[in-house]
């Protein structure tokens, strides 16, 4: 079977901590949940510039970002 490849974008990751937007969440976390317990299934891609926009974040967002990536199996790409 053949992995699902997905591009991470910021929007999602900041999607973590949105208790101003409950249903979407909610769905990241599932989102998440789903590559953690499934890590076969997923080809998870992040870019150098989803990075950069992580640095440059309030320290509390850069940290649980960090936190869900860490979480996970991702490639980089090169810049």
């Amino acid at each position: 079977m053949r992995k699902l490849r997905i591009y991470l974008d910021t929007s999602v990751i900041s999607m973590i901590n949105a208790p101003h937007l409950p249903g979407k969440e909610a769905a990241t976390k599932e989102f998440f949940r789903m590559m953690m317990e499934q890590p076969d299934d997923y080809e998870v891609i992040i870019s150098p510039a989803l990075m950069q926009e992580m640095h440059n974040a309030p320290e509390m967002q850069q940290q649980r970002s960090r936190d869900m990536l860490q979480s996970i199996r991702f490639v980089e790409i090169p810049a």
